[in-house]
């Protein structure tokens, strides 16, 4: 007998005489075995799934829900599937030990023929094409492969796979007390199975290892469960599938699906008027008379004092914030010095190339200097937006600018514009000469796409707004068109898919469409902003008990990860630029999504006196750690500075050498200028918001 429930066009069947579950959509569907949806493991370590020997097997409707009762010769397995208003499959699975079962994992499955662009969050991005063979995870779907994560290592906890034109997603409603983990296997004969297990792990490959350091793989086996007879697991999830719209842009459907399913809610620790005051007080601390110093005196590593534009520094972004928080509280004098902090730049920083700038400046030696390997265009390209920002926004609020800003700016785009790779778009380093440092793809360029788009509005030549289309395609059609070769290699320090290089994308073509009015361009940031969602937790991970976070109160929800290769938290993301984009759109979940982000940057900021490390008010660690991953940290802290080597022997830590005593709640006060920028600017934008509107910006 075929048993069925429907939502819509899709519907989900269960045949008894066949034992087979069938997922279909319209005319279009996919028809698995119960022996392979259902698979476990026994007595081995590593652990080796395989099917159960079925012995029975019934369906049964009892509306909404269709259920199905399996029996097999060490367990019964009870299923139940119920569609939600969305269109969502809402199910359970339950295990029951028929027998004593040792070293035991379990698994439900979603097996495939052949799979295309497999996603899990933070993890892995079509095969993470751009991370090489640098010990990062990894998944091929050309031969033997395992790669299962910890659900506390997924943002978004689920994966998604394309195959035959439709996507598919396998979610996972977090637990408290126990880790499953979720992720794909290559099975013999070609199949690809989407699943989660009771708590197996792989990383490329390698069984009962986990991606515990910095390119580097662990041993980890507290996978395996102890079950008597009648013990029982149990494990809530979804399922959503459907029609894909464009090849590639099946992980689209994670975070829509997580925010219908989990409906996360902002959980601000302070105020906007409180983030404001000490941002504000955190910043004052960092300038001096000509410019932003990047690190406080007295950091973490003892670095010098310097000036740092782009990348950590962000010091035209800073110079953003004084003159915003100027036209917005009637301080003047905010203005006026970042304007001093601006005129050192560009005044300074050049090269015998035109466009072409040092980005650091060493205070004690009074030395420009660019990075060891040559000119970032990252860092550059960062420091000619925030300037096109500040010019723009000096023209909105008639505020006067000299005219050789705008002579830089249109300068610094001309440089880019004029030393290109081949492929259309600039390299990741310029050498003195203006030549590529090296000719990889990557998106560090697209930090110089808002400055373009910033130009063309200021000049009205059409040769910038030629220009700023001409690249922004090249960069959709490298990237985003399919997501074969994903936004990658921006970040400073791996070279890997990473959030930070999708993020000037984004906010670029949300200019552009804002700009010109082109749906193209809006549909291009709305696929991005999607792509930047997987990389946000929407849920809260339990943390170690006796972890720094747990002890603060800290959440992870509404925080990012960093790249595939750098699997902690930072609040480098579009929070403000969401929730801007979602409101011009009519988009309640990208509203909602920039709201939930600006709110988690409350947590972590200190109030003084001790609060999070720090004595000074205002200051926030860069890294916060909600995994079972770190960076190889303990030698470094066991030479931090007074205080910081005090407050980490007070929080419990063990100067052992043990990297592991940070996972899942650890913490490292790394205080650079970028949190500072990065926060407040997003402060002041939605401070901006809610007078306006008369609300707070916010939004649970």
């Amino acid at each position: 007998m075929m048993w069925q429930i429907t939502a819509g066009e899709k519907s989900l069947a269960f045949d008894d005489a066949t034992h087979s579950v069938h997922f279909r959509d319209g005319d279009w569907t996919h028809v698995v075995k119960l022996e392979a949806v259902l698979s476990y493991s026994r007595e081995e370590q590593p652990w080796r799934l395989r099917p159960g020997n079925l012995h029975r097997c019934d369906g049964a409707v009892r509306a909404p829900e269709l259920q199905i009762a399996a029996e097999f010769d060490d367990f019964t397995a009870d299923l139940a599937f119920r569609f939600d208003k969305n269109g969502r499959l809402r199910s359970s699975v339950r295990w029951k030990a028929a027998v004593p079962l040792s070293s035991a994992v379990f698994a439900f499955a979603l097996p495939f023929p052949a799979v295309e662009h497999p996603t899990l969050p933070m993890s892995l991005y079509n095969g993470n094409p751009s991370t090489g063979a640098s010990g990062a995870p990894h998944f091929r779907t050309d031969c033997a492969d395992c790669l299962l994560l910890e659900e506390t290592r997924l943002p978004v906890p689920g994966g998604n796979v394309e195959f035959d034109g439709h996507f598919f997603s396998l979610l996972l409603e977090p637990s408290e007390a126990d880790e499953w983990s979720l992720g794909l296997e290559r099975r013999s004969g070609g199949e690809t199975a989407l699943l989660f297990t009771s708590g197996a792990v792989a990383v490329n490959g390698r069984k009962d290892h986990i991606y515990g350091l910095k390119c580097r793989l662990v041993p980890f086996s507290s996978c395996y469960r102890e079950l008597r007879p009648d013990d029982t697991l149990r494990k809530n999830f979804a399922i959503h599938w459907g029609t894909l719209e464009s090849p590639g842009h099946g992980f689209r459907d994670l975070p829509q699906s997580a925010f219908k399913l989990f409906s996360p809610q902002a959980e601000p620790v302070l105020s906007r008027t409180a983030m404001i005051a000490l941002k504000r007080s955190a910043l004052d601390e960092r300038s001096m008379p000509d410019g932003y110093i990047c690190v406080p005196p007295g950091n973490i590593y003892r670095a010098p004092v310097y000036y740092l534009y782009g990348w950590t520094g962000q010091s035209f972004r800073l110079a953003f914030c004084d003159i915003k928080y100027g036209v917005l509280f009637d301080a003047p004098e905010y203005i006026d010095r970042a304007r001093r902090h601006l005129d050192f730049f560009l005044a300074y920083s050049g090269t015998g190339l035109p466009g072409l700038r040092h980005t650091y400046y060493r205070l004690q030696e009074e030395r420009w200097e660019a990075e060891p390997e040559g000119f970032s265009v990252r860092a550059l390209g960062e420091t000619y937006s925030d300037l096109g920002r500040i010019l723009v926004f000096a023209r909105e609020h008639r505020l006067s600018m000299p005219n050789h800003y705008l002579e830089c700016l249109c300068e610094g785009m001309d440089f880019m514009l004029s030393h290109l790779l081949p492929c259309g778009i600039p390299p990741v380093m310029w050498r003195p000469d203006g030549s590529a440092a090296a000719e990889e793809i990557s998106a560090a360029g697209t930090a110089y796409l808002t400055g373009l788009w910033h130009c063309w509005s200021l000049t009205d030549d059409p040769k910038y707004r030629s220009a700023a289309e001409w690249l922004l395609r090249n960069y959709w059609m490298i990237g985003g068109d399919r997501f074969d070769r994903p936004f990658s290699h921006a970040t400073l320090d791996s070279g890997c898919e990473d959030k930070e290089a999708g993020i000037p994308f984004f906010t670029a073509a949300a200019l552009a469409w804002r700009l010109t009015g082109e749906t193209e361009y809006r549909h291009w940031a709305e696929v991005t902003a999607d792509w930047l969602l997987s990389w946000m937790y929407c849920w809260n991970v339990p943390f170690a008990p006796e972890s720094f976070c747990r002890r603060n109160g800290f959440k992870s929800l509404g925080w990012s990860t960093v790249s595939v290769e750098n699997q902690h938290l930072d609040v480098f993301f579009p929070a403000w630029e969401l929730f801007e984009f979602g409101l011009e759109t009519g988009n309640d979940y990208l509203q909602q999504a920039g709201s939930i982000a600006f709110a988690a940057w409350s947590h972590g900021i200190s109030q003084g006196g001790g609060d999070w490390m720090f004595q000074t008010p205002g200051h926030q660690g860069e890294q916060f750690f909600q995994t079972n991953w770190t960076f190889p940290l303990c030698e470094a802290i066991a030479h931090y500075p007074e205080p910081f080597r005090s407050y980490f022997k007070q929080a419990g830590f063990r100067f052992d050498g043990d990297d592991r005593q940070l996972w899942r709640g650890g913490y490292n006060p790394w205080d650079v200028s970028w949190i500072i920028a990065l926060v407040f600017d997003a402060a002041l934008s939605f401070e901006w918001h809610g007078r306006r509107t008369g609300g707070n910006g916010i939004r649970g």
